[in-house]
């Protein structure tokens, strides 16, 4: 008799169900479907499906479930107990997917007293606070973070609304700038240390650049909010000025590394460190965001010894932070990484999970960026 579905380890949705069976009839080769857990990835571990040959072992786990059949070893299987396994057919594209209670949610909100010290880090590039006080205010009700990195404030430091922030639990710092640039960091635990500018040039009065300190127990962990210049007209003074501004910011970033803290420099680089971070790379090859130059000077960044969290967590394709207001941009998903979070080696061996809130480009009067995160482990 077959076991009913509500008491199965492993459940399918009827989604999954359908499409395992039209690819056995469509293929007998193909019988089921194979499911295993291998390292890897920030939650230390990802799923491998197979659809080749698949056959029972004989300690295989076998699913059969509305005339489809899924196996799944007895290693794996305790890595997945209580899942369900979907498939989706979206913009993103056609795959299986694995929702598993076992691994903590992407989204799932941190209370800071109950967290076991895990501290949520967010970077978002707002497109005008004014403009956005509502989205923000939603934002920081649903995600609760811990820091918010704000790029495109828009507002000089008199005008910016801090009682927004305030009121709800957080410190604000500022650099700000009427009606251009300007950026921000909101923090749950006190702001030390708060340093305005970017160094390595006095003359430049651009407030792209603020970073801080946060203690923990565990000890201390020194976070940017950075906007870095977009460059754009090529052959201009403006493609000069983003080269030498990323030129100052590789050298304060090494000498951040020096403290031997965790470092992490988080915002809008305006930069498309490779093909798979564009749904359509063709389309920005004369862009400043995609030049060899900018990411040549990107890798240079990385080449010091920081990581790209979000790529690290998210190494497949589809992860964007941005899409453009114009022609459907956002409805066809044609979107570029540009918001990153780059960590020090002693941030990244902290590091839990990391990737991109992008519902809040569906939002009413949303940001053409969507806010992203990673989460660190900085002691309870």
């Amino acid at each position: 008799m077959d076991t009913p579905t509500a008491l199965l380890p492993v459940s399918l949705t009827d989604r999954a169900a359908r499409r395992i069976t039209e690819i056995a009839a469509s293929d007998p080769a193909t019988p089921a479907l194979r499911i295993s857990v291998e390292g890897g990835g920030c939650s230390g571990f990802s799923y491998k499906f197979d659809l080749v040959g698949a056959r029972a072992e004989a300690s295989d786990f076998v699913i059969e479930q509305a005339g489809a059949k899924v196996l799944i070893d007895p290693v794996s299987l305790e890595y997945m107990a209580g899942s369900e396994i979907d498939f989706v057919d979206d913009l993103i594209g056609a795959s299986f997917k694995i929702q598993n209670p076992n691994v903590r949610l992407r989204h799932q909100l941190f209370d800071v007293s109950h967290a076991g010290g895990h501290m949520k880090i967010v970077t978002w590039n707002i497109n005008g606070v004014k403009a956005r006080l509502e989205g923000v205010a939603a934002y920081l009700r649903e995600a609760s973070p811990d820091v918010l990195c704000m790029q495109e404030i828009k507002n000089v430091d008199e005008g910016f609304p801090v009682s927004l922030f305030e009121d709800a639990g957080y410190q604000i710092e500022t650099h700000g700038q009427k009606g251009f640039n300007g950026v921000a960091i909101a923090s749950k635990f006190p702001l030390e240390d708060v340093a305005r500018r970017l160094p390595g040039n006095d003359d430049d009065e651009q407030s792209r650049y603020i970073e801080a300190t946060i203690s923990r127990p565990s000890g201390a962990i020194r976070i940017a909010s950075l906007y870095l210049p977009n460059g754009n007209p090529l052959g201009t003074e403006k493609f000069s000025y983003k080269l030498g501004w990323m030129d100052r910011l590789r050298a304060h970033a090494q000498a951040l590394l020096e403290d031997e803290m965790p470092v992490v420099l988080a915002g809008d680089f305006n930069v498309i460190p490779e093909p798979a971070d564009a749904k359509r790379p063709a389309a920005w090859t004369g862009d400043a965001l995609f030049q060899p130059e900018s990411r040549a000077a990107y890798r240079r960044l990385i080449n010091l010894g920081y990581i790209d969290a979000v790529r690290a967590c998210e190494p497949g394709p589809g992860v964007f932070t941005f899409w453009d207001y114009q022609a459907g941009s956002w409805n066809k998903d044609d979107g570029i990484r540009i918001d990153h979070l780059l960590l020090s080696p002693q941030a990244a061996d902290r590091l839990s999970s990391a990737g991109v809130d992008r519902f809040t480009r569906g939002w009413d009067k949303p940001s053409d960026h969507a806010p992203a995160w990673i989460e660190v482990d900085m002691g309870s």
